[in-house]
């Protein structure tokens, strides 16, 4: 049971203190902004009438003077008049206090907001964050808000989602996990992911898919809980479980199942074991494997209440 629902060894932001509402009406606003900029995108390409070649220009600067944000591109026009860097053949540099790259965007297409510190690439979209690369189309990015969208076609490896409990490993190498979805934001600022709509994730160990999961991240980018929000599945190997919601937290390495109404959460084993478990309600914690389940039922297939394919097997010590 540790294998199966170690990948929500992950989890929430700063606290506990997480306002959902206040956070999805500030993904709502930065959503119309971005599409501000994909039509503003659209607009200075047709204007774009003399563009230079192969520049490189710094967007944002810190107070000493050093260079936190660039942009280089095969073509780009500057419109001073308006605010706007308009490119093609783009890639976006932001470097970390020590002069190091911190993050690197390449793209397409690319149209710059200099007054709100803010862009949109265009197309196909490669962006690489410490150990984290990702691939989508379409994404908005703010500097001064640390935000991001990647508005479809998400895929990200992430070195970062490292999940409790398993190995990780593919042929004794380091695995990193990936997940796609069909858009992701990432609030850097507030430490908060958000992934919507078929989400997938893959652990080489562990398959999960839910209709939308968030991940919460402490100041040092770890990930310290994690919510996934309908249609929940999880599997591993033979092993298996749906429900409608799953919260785990790091803190005290629990994770709780829930059902809902006509859905109630549910576990199964496949293999030898052949034993089902389900409940309004399933708690465990990964590092005693204790399970709490509310308003039981358990169907046990196999040699009875004893042994490994009985109730020891299925619960653990």
């Amino acid at each position: 049971m540790r294998g199966l629902f170690a990948i929500f060894a992950l989890a929430v932001f700063r606290a506990l203190a997480f306002d959902s509402a206040e956070w999805m009406g500030k993904r709502a606003v930065l959503s119309q902004e971005a599409q501000r900029l994909r039509d503003a995108c659209a607009e200075f390409r047709a204007l774009a009438d003399e563009p230079a070649e192969d520049i490189s220009v710094p967007i944002e600067c810190r107070d000493d003077g050093s260079v936190k944000t660039a942009i280089s591109a095969k073509r780009a026009q500057f419109f001073l008049d308006r605010g706007y860097v308009w490119g093609e053949g783009v890639k976006v540099l932001q470097y970390g206090e020590n002069g190091d790259i911190e993050a690197e965007i390449e793209c397409r297409e690319c149209l710059i907001d200099r007054d709100t510190k803010s862009g949109w690439a265009e197309g196909e979209v490669e962006a690489v964050y410490r150990k984290n690369r990702l691939k989508g189309r379409g994404v908005y990015f703010s500097f001064a808000e640390e935000y991001a969208i990647i508005t479809s076609n998400l895929e990200m490896s992430a070195e970062d989602l490292k999940f409790k409990g398993t190995g990780n490993t593919e042929n004794g190498q380091t695995r990193a996990a990936t997940v796609a979805a069909d858009r992701a934001d990432y609030d850097r600022a507030e430490g908060v992911m958000m992934f919507d709509g078929k989400v997938r994730l893959d652990e080489s160990e562990i398959l999960a898919a839910a209709d939308r999961v968030f991940v919460f991240l402490d100041g040092t980018n770890s990930v310290r809980r994690i919510v996934a929000h309908g249609n929940v599945s999880l599997t591993n190997g033979t092993r298996s479980g749906s429900c409608d919601r799953v919260s785990y937290r790091k803190d005290d390495g629990k994770i709780e199942m829930f059902g809902s109404v006509g859905r109630r959460a549910r576990l199964v084993d496949g293999g030898n074991r052949q034993s089902e478990l389900e409940g309004g309600r399933i708690a465990l914690w990964i590092d005693s494997e204790q399970v709490e389940v509310a308003d039981a039922e358990i169907t046990i297939r196999g040699s009875g209440f004893g042994g490994e394919n009985g109730l020891k097997g299925i619960f653990g010590q």
